[in-house]
């Protein structure tokens, strides 16, 4: 059943653009092969006209300051928030309803993750520097884990549960044994972090920097394999597909940049995206499908491979648009934003 439209008081923008603008923020056989081509096709129309017809289908309401990270846990149920108001928010996808509010944090809240595939740890860090962990399915704090002093910007955690990767102002990225919690490598930019992404499947991680950089690090031992430039903004978000090894980047230069990690010698595709500055993106679990979020409040739609846009969904948020998230069955897409708002459109 879709979920009722509340009423949603806007707040100020406040610290989400300031902490951006000061940086304080197989086919092994002729069979499979056939088959691959006779399907595909019908398949990726299927996708595509279901994102034609995404529309809004709810509005949670609950933070009283600016969104600024959203994930979905892997089983596709909940949605954890983070909030410059301090707290993080669970909730549950379908009824709408606010599961449990995580107080610790003593300032705003600019990253949250979710362990995968288990989906039982969260993971969130803001300005306070702090990393905590928290249990999912009953908000109970696991770890606290002081800083030092640098703002955590971003989280992302590996497929495969092992590794935290974390990114701070202080122009360092960590990568952390979940487990144990303790930092196995650390790496460095020349002006600080605001995005990350793991690449499991490559066995890498990405970081991405007002320095207008990307950097890709070995998952293992945390070493810089490479260094990918052509931004002439601030990178300010990361998404990976998996399916076809394609680094998306999102930037304040206004741009889209997906970067082939198979060949390390192809130059990237450009999304002229946004008239103003791209402030998140995120791949359809599908893998063929991605969204991007404007300083605007516009969302827009692309073909991942064909590079072309397919829809526009605006005139809901009325502020930046902080973070997306596409549900695990790609049926689902869900925005916050600096007005507030988590939008769930389906």
């Amino acid at each position: 059943m879709p979920l009722p439209r509340r009423k949603f008081a806007a707040g100020a923008v406040g610290i989400v653009l300031a902490a951006l603008l000061l940086g304080l923020i197989s086919r092994n056989n002729n069979v499979s092969q056939l088959i691959f081509s006779i399907f595909q096709p019908q398949q990726r129309r299927e996708i595509t006209n279901q994102v034609r017809t995404l529309s809004l289908v709810g509005t949670l309401d609950g933070h009283t300051d600016a969104i600024s990270s959203i994930a979905i846990s892997p089983d596709g149920t909940s949605l954890v928030s983070g909030s410059h108001d301090s707290t993080v928010r669970v909730w549950d996808i379908k009824s709408g309803e606010n599961l449990y509010t995580l107080n610790g944090h003593e300032d705003s809240v600019l990253s949250i993750a979710i362990s995968e595939p288990d989906g039982q740890v969260i993971a969130s860090g803001g300005i306070d520097g702090v990393l905590r962990r928290w249990k999912l399915q009953t908000g109970e704090e696991i770890t606290s884990l002081e800083g030092e002093g640098a703002w955590i910007t971003s989280l992302a955690f590996d497929s495969r549960g092992q590794k935290l990767i974390s990114g701070r102002t202080g122009n360092k990225v960590d990568l952390w044994n979940h487990k144990s919690n303790e930092v196995i490598a650390s790496g460095l930019h020349d002006q600080p972090v605001l995005a990350v992404a793991a690449i499991s499947n490559l066995g890498l991680f990405a970081s991405g920097s007002s320095d207008r950089t990307i950097r890709l690090w070995n998952l293992i031992s945390g070493e810089q394999k490479r260094l990918l430039e052509g931004h002439t903004g601030w990178v300010t978000s990361l998404a990976f597909d998996p399916e076809s090894n394609v680094l998306v980047s999102g930037s304040m230069d206004g741009t889209i940049r997906l970067w082939s990690l198979e060949t390390p010698t192809a130059r990237p595709r450009v999304l002229r995206a946004h008239s103003y500055s791209v402030s998140s993106v995120a791949v359809n679990p599908q893998k063929q499908i991605i969204a991007s979020g404007g300083f605007n409040g516009e969302i827009r739609i692309w073909d991942l491979q064909t590079s072309k846009p397919i829809h526009v969904l605006s005139g809901e948020h009325v502020r930046a648009i902080t973070s997306l998230a596409f549900s695990p069955d790609g049926t689902t897409l869900i925005s916050g934003s600096a007005d507030t708002k988590i939008k769930i459109w389906r």
